[in-house]
């Protein structure tokens, strides 16, 4: 193609584009097409069109394989096919849960915790504890990710998460006609004993749903990876999804108990204590995340079952014997990237002879993927270390308004559960987006996605300067002293962002984390270097890391701990 003289900065940058949210794209492989320059510029119109329309098409066609490549998946009707991703998003929502589900009722722990040790740092140690767990139980998921199926694994654990969330939900409600919580007809309270001794047996039920949500993990994004990039997609939509829902449940349990409150006040009667309101939201909260699990369960039998299950698995099965024929074990030698393991070289002399051949398969997956992982750790570490151990401690912004005509929103329980719906609603559309408009929103660039997941460090400095205080929303009386608590939470202090500038930065931080998180789980496996058979341990990788921002985010949490 003749050079143009009139424009020498486009052959330059041929490859590359500018634009939003792909800035600095190169995709040198299914990305947008450099404009064809012949010199004369009469035709250039009509063949840039029409080798962007082809580019378009074959980013659009990758989101169509696997399941949607299948004679099965075009026998469904509508509703089948409506039924598949439903249930990819059940899947989603449901390796979420457990994580959601333990860190909403902030406000109930704080009640629970009164007095101990634990009562200004408790989200930080139940976060620490979930994610170290995790990481340690997802690093052996990962390893032991092909000597099961996924079907096994994912009703496993499934079943352990609903044991443990039942155990709450019990736990919770028969709290609540426990001597240790009424002492006669005085105001309840948690004494300090009762939190000291309640506390540890809380994080090893954390502990206990972080093993058993890393093997649904490992399974469910194995699973979606080899159903193709749309399932995938909508799985992790699906952890939005339960995070809106887990959210609203606690809003809605909130402005329940706060209309009950105040209309106590103008029948003049005694107003209900928030320590009880917190309880009652923690029950709401226990009892329907188990049913939603049950649910869960439900769908991995029926997915199961289908037609199209069993032709992807076979098909998956397929792709697996032609690189390695059955009863022949990985030939670690013709990967370079791992030479010598199998003689107990380098690192493969601590490992089990019986272990390197999967231990080679992982670490040559794992070069190929090196970039997304650290970008998915990051995003988490940013993501958890200010949510929600920081951003359920920010108050509304005092006024001179009297108490009593104060919006519902400002109580300061209704504030904090609204600031997690903001968060997850902003987290489910970001999720949503790489699916839905993947011409827009779903970055592939490997620069485009480290450029991105390191602008999320400004929420590092951005959301310490809300109006953070140290005081707990359940505040006895806190409904004719608001403002008084956002006074005293900001005496002394420097000027601070209002209310409106928190609810943008929780919306900002979910909407950013969603879209990075998409697009690394959706391109991630797709590339170059990673072969069909390798997708669903590649995305599995990328899991693991994703588990271990979790668990650096929480530690670093521990900042605002004081």
């Amino acid at each position: 193609m003749a050079h143009d003289e009139r424009r020498p900065s486009a052959s330059r940058f041929a490859g590359f584009t500018f634009h939003l949210p792909n800035v600095w794209s190169r995709q040198p492989h299914n990305g947008y097409a450099a404009l064809p320059r012949d010199g004369d510029g009469g035709d250039e119109d009509h063949s840039a069109a029409a080798e962007h329309g082809a580019a378009v098409a074959e980013r659009e066609g990758a989101m169509q394989h696997g399941a949607e490549a299948t004679d099965e998946w075009r026998q469904l009707s509508t509703v089948g096919r409506l039924c598949v991703y439903a249930a990819f998003g059940t899947l989603g929502a449901a390796v979420l849960l457990p994580f959601n589900t333990l860190i909403t009722p902030s406000e109930y722990y704080r009640a629970l915790l009164a007095g101990s040790a634990y009562e200004a740092s408790f989200m930080s140690w139940i976060v620490l504890t979930y994610n170290a767990g995790t990481i340690i139980f997802g690093a052996h998921a990962t390893a032991t990710l092909e000597s099961t199926t996924p079907l096994r694994r994912m009703l496993r654990s499934g079943i352990t998460v609903l044991a443990a969330l039942v155990l709450l939900a019990a736990y919770v409600f028969l709290h609540q006609l426990g001597p240790s919580v009424h002492a006669g007809d005085a105001a309840p309270k948690t004494p300090r004993a009762d939190g000291q001794a309640v506390f540890p047996a809380l994080l090893a039920v954390a502990a206990v749903m972080a093993a058993a949500t890393a093997y649904l993990q490992s399974a469910v994004v194995a699973l979606s990876s080899t159903f193709g990039a749309r399932p995938m997609g909508l799985m992790l939509a699906g952890q939005g999804v339960v995070g809106v829902v887990v959210s609203l449940i606690q809003l809605f349990a909130t402005l329940a108990a706060q209309a009950e409150a105040r209309s106590a006040v103008a029948l003049g009667h005694k107003v209900p204590d928030a320590r009880l309101e917190a309880r009652d939201s923690a029950v709401v909260f226990f009892t329907w995340s188990a049913v939603f699990m049950l649910l869960s369960l439900v769908v991995i039998v029926l997915l199961s079952r289908s037609a199209l299950y069993r032709a992807v698995s076979a098909r998956q099965a397929r792709a697996r014997e032609l690189v390695s024929p059955a009863g022949a074990p990985l030939s670690v030698g013709s990967d370079p990237r791992t030479a010598g393991w199998e003689e107990g070289k380098g690192f493969g002399r601590y490992i089990p002879h019986s272990m390197r051949d999967g231990a080679a398969r992982i670490r040559s997956v794992q070069s190929q993927v090196i970039a997304m992982s650290v970008c998915i750790a990051w995003c988490f570490i940013v993501t958890i270390a200010v949510f929600p151990s920081l951003s359920s401690r920010v108050r509304p912004w005092p006024t001179a308004t009297p108490p009593e005509d104060e919006p519902r929103w400002r109580d300061p329980l209704v504030f904090v559960a609204l600031h997690y719906v903001l968060f997850n609603a902003g987290d489910l559309v970001g999720r949503m987006l790489p699916t839905l408009l993947p011409r827009l929103f779903l970055l592939e660039a490997r620069r485009a996605i480290i450029f991105w997941s390191g602008m999320r460090e400004g929420f590092l400095g951005l959301l310490p300067l809300c109006n953070v205080s140290h005081a707990a929303a359940d505040t006895p009386g806190r409904r004719a002293v608001v403002a008084a608590v956002a006074v005293a939470a900001t005496a002394g202090r420097a000027a601070r962002f209002g209310d409106a500038t928190f609810f943008a930065l929780m919306v900002l931080l979910g909407l950013s984390n969603g879209v990075l998180s998409t697009s690394i789980f959706i391109s991630g496996p797709k590339r170059p270097g990673v072969k069909e058979d390798e997708r669903p341990l590649a995305a599995t990788i990328i899991s693991f890391w994703l588990t271990v921002g979790l668990a650096l985010g929480s530690g670093a949490s521990f900042l605002w701990a004081r």
